[in-house]
Order: C-alpha cells, then sequence, then structure tokens
C-alpha cells in the first residue's frame, strides 16, 4: 500500500509540474505575441512618421523652386504612393506671410501628420541662421585660465592678434579654427606658448563672411484679465487652464503653480506684468506648450516646468520684454526657451550665475550677457547673442552653440557642441530675424517643422 501510495504522490506532482509548465508557456507566448505587436507598432508609426516628412519636403521643394506658380498650389491635395505606404500633402495659406504644408503618413492602419511652415522675407528676415560651430563670434575672442571650446569656432575678424588663447595649455580648441574671409590665421591668432596643444583641429578661414542678425520680438497678445496668484497654506497648488492676463503671479516656498497646456496641439498663451518664483515650482501638465509672456520683472528661484531631473524645454518659451536687466541666478531650474530682447539693447544685459540652470535655448538682442559662477546651459541648444559682448566665467558650461559679439572666456569654462543643435528649429516657434537692409525679397522660405 504504502508503494502505490508513493506511486499516486509522483504522478500528483508531475501533474502540477506540466500544469505549471503548461500555464508559464501561456504566459510567455502571450507576451511574445504582445511585444511582437508593440515592435509592429512601433514601426509602422515611425514609417508613417518619415513617409509624412518625406511628402512634406517633397511639396516644399516643389514650391520653393516655382515660386510664381504658388498660388496655384494652395488649397491643393497631394497623394502618392511610397515604398510600402503613402502620404498624403495639403498646402493651406495661414497668412499673408506663411503657408502651411500639412502631410500625413500612411503605413498599413497607422498614420502620423507633420506640418512644415514657409515664410515670406518679411516674416522670417532671412534664412533661419545655421548653428555648424561651436562658438562664433563677429570680432575678438580671448581665452585663459582653463578655457575650453569643445568642437569647431569661428570669427569674422581678420586682424592681427584678434583672438588671443592664453593659460599657458590649459585653454584650449578641440576643433577646427576658422578666421575672417581673406586674412591669415596665423597672424589673426595669437597664442603665447604651446601653439600646437592650443588648436587641436585643422586652422583656416571662412568661405565667406557670416551675418548673424538679432532675433525679431513678437507683438504680446491681448488676453482677457485674470485674478492675481499668489500661493498660500489654502491655495497650495493652483490651476490655470484657460489663456489669460496677470497683473502678478507669485509662488511662495515650497508651493506650485501648475498650467494646464493640453494636448499636443494646443499653445496656452499666459501673460503676466510680474512674475515672482521664489523656492516654488511652476509645472505643466499635458503635452501641449506654454508661451509666457512677462511685461516686466521675472524672478525664479526654484522650478519652471519641471523638477530637478526632469521637464521638458520644448514646450515652453518666455518671452521677456522689460527695461529691467535678466537675470537666473541661485537653485535655478529653467526647462524652456527665453526671448529677452530690449528697445535700450545697448545698454541691457542677461545673465546666468551662481548655480542656476537652462535647459533650452536663449535668444536675446542686449550688448552685454555672462554666464558663470558653475551655471549650465546642459541641454543642447543655442545661447544667440549676436550683439552681445559675451562672458563665459567661473566654471560656466554651456552644452550647445554660442552665437555673440565679442567672446571672453576664463576660470575653467567649456562651450561643449552637439551636433543636434542645427536641428533647433524643428522645436521652436517661428522666429523672425532683423532685415538688415541690404537684402531684397526672395519670396518665400522654410521655416519651422511641427508634429
Amino acid at each position: 500500500m504504502f508503494v502505490w501510495n508513493q506511486k499516486g504522490s509522483i504522478l500528483v506532482v508531475v501533474l502540477v509540474v506540466l500544469f505549471s509548465l503548461t500555464i508559464m508557456g501561456v504566459a510567455l507566448g502571450s507576451q511574445v505575441i504582445t511585444d511582437q505587436k508593440q515592435t509592429v507598432r512601433q514601426q509602422k508609426n515611425n514609417e508613417a512618421y518619415y513617409l509624412a516628412r518625406s511628402g512634406a519636403e517633397t511639396v516644399a521643394t516643389l514650391l520653393l523652386e516655382n515660386q510664381e506658380d504658388i498660388d496655384n498650389y494652395i488649397g491643393q491635395n497631394t497623394q502618392s504612393e511610397l515604398g510600402n505606404g503613402r502620404f498624403e500633402v495639403q498646402v493651406v495659406q495661414q497668412d499673408s506671410d506663411t503657408l502651411i504644408i500639412e502631410s500625413t503618413g500612411y503605413s498599413g492602419n497607422y498614420s502620423e501628420k507633420v506640418t512644415l511652415s514657409l515664410l515670406t522675407d518679411s516674416a522670417g528676415g532671412s534664412q533661419l541662421p545655421v548653428f555648424d560651430l561651436a562658438l562664433f563670434v563677429d570680432g575678438e575672442i580671448t581665452f585663459s585660465g582653463s578655457a575650453a571650446v569643445d568642437g569647431n569656432v569661428g570669427t569674422n575678424i581678420t586682424t592681427t592678434n584678434g583672438v588671443v588663447i592664453e593659460g599657458g595649455g590649459s585653454s584650449n580648441i578641440l576643433g577646427n579654427f576658422y578666421s575672417g574671409v581673406g586674412s591669415d590665421p596665423n597672424d589673426v591668432l595669437s597664442i603665447p606658448g604651446y601653439k600646437d596643444y592650443a588648436i587641436q583641429g585643422e586652422i583656416g578661414t571662412l568661405n565667406e563672411e557670416r551675418d548673424y542678425p538679432p532675433p525679431k520680438y513678437p507683438d504680446f497678445p491681448t488676453l482677457p484679465t485674470k485674478p492675481d496668484i499668489k500661493t498660500n497654506w489654502d491655495n497650495a497648488s493652483p490651476l490655470i487652464t484657460e489663456d489669460g492676463y496677470y497683473d502678478t503671479i507669485t509662488i511662495d516656498q515650497n508651493y506650485e503653480v501648475r498650467i494646464d497646456v493640453g494636448d499636443e496641439d494646443t499653445i496656452r498663451r499666459v501673460r503676466v506684468r510680474n512674475f515672482d518664483g521664489v523656492q516654488g515650482r511652476l509645472l505643466l501638465e499635458g503635452e501641449g506648450k506654454l508661451e509666457l509672456y512677462v511685461d516686466e520683472s521675472f524672478y525664479i528661484k526654484g522650478y519652471f516646468n519641471g523638477g530637478r531631473d526632469w521637464g521638458n524645454p520644448d514646450q515652453a518659451i518666455i518671452y521677456y520684454n522689460s527695461t529691467d536687466d535678466f537675470t537666473l541666478a541661485g537653485e535655478t531650474h529653467v526647462y524652456a526657451s527665453l526671448f529677452a530682447m530690449y528697445d535700450d539693447y545697448e545698454n541691457a544685459k542677461v545673465q546666468v550665475t551662481n548655480g542656476a540652470n537652462l535647459y533650452g535655448s536663449m535668444f536675446t538682442n542686449a550688448a552685454d550677457v555672462s554666464v558663470n559662477g558653475g551655471s549650465d546651459n546642459n541641454h543642447v541648444r543655442v545661447f544667440y547673442a549676436p550683439n552681445a559682448d559675451f562672458e563665459l566665467a567661473n566654471a560656466g558650461t554651456i552644452y550647445g552653440a554660442v552665437v555673440c559679439n565679442t567672446f571672453q572666456g576664463s576660470g575653467n569654462v567649456d562651450v561643449v557642441y552637439h551636433p543636434d543643435v542645427e536641428d533647433i528649429w524643428d522645436s521652436l516657434p517661428d522666429i523672425g530675424f532683423e532685415d538688415d537692409g541690404d537684402s531684397e525679397s526672395s519670396g518665400f522660405i522654410r521655416g519651422n517643422w511641427s508634429n
């Protein structure tokens, strides 16, 4: 009896094991099928996206090459098969200065939509600036005290000793150097000692003089007036759900203001006379974008559009229009692009200092710009200040590209280039640039991409 009981027990164990293996096999098979579906979905979405981009590029090229017939294409639909999918494109006139190319790509049952704007010279001023250099300076450059550029450097200057690299080998350019058209770069450069180490790439001249015009400032929108916002114990996390104008928004210590930016096609516009954030946070909720217009003062010591380790700078842009200098200081983390413009730009100053961190692009016409004190612009972006005497000092670091009038780097500082900076126009709103008065209208030019 004991032996037969043992045999029965073994049978039960075998059945349990087989049943468990069957369940595991079914679960594993289900997971494999789910993963395969997810992979196919992602592949099809990617195919649809690139089909949409191809369609928009094809139509844009056609329009730009046949501008005399451009009116014939407005309102028309174009369809074409490409590879295993197809795209549909429509040209829409947004206003007298802007055409929108709407393109939808299809791959199987999946689709993706993109838009590409075309701007006239009156809207765009000139072709969008190209950021193929880590540092471009119209005039003089001075490096000292362990100042370095990881990337290529260019300047329009042609004068003898217009570029000075000091520091006994601790200051250097980890890339190529290009002086102004027609100059002798060896005369333009002044490098006391360690010349071979100071510039580790090629030394040459620009093919043509470069012009980086100041950006144009957009008109501030007229918005419905809203009650002032001030956080406190009873109002610790107020939510903005509509466009509006506020005289003051005040975020006191350890509180937050939230802004609902809606879905990915929404642009939330908020205008404020005085924005004051004291160790608080401004948070965005949703996939849309925020345009914040500031009339007089902007102060933030805390977090704008995120926390210490997160935030999407493509979701927010701050337009600052005041007679006061613009300063980011202290333990500040701003995940947005900044647009600081002045009527009296020759006396205007922009500072990023004392540990402030900017994760986005800066556009300004100010004549005095400084980044110092351990401050990082450590997202792949541009510091665009073509009028500015630019100072990078005291352990300041910029990851992206810098455009300025003159440049002085000192005190263990770095400009670190990343090629993705050339694609920033895909994530920024349409930005116009001042016309130098010498160029003739050439009709439409490419603007920005958006999804």
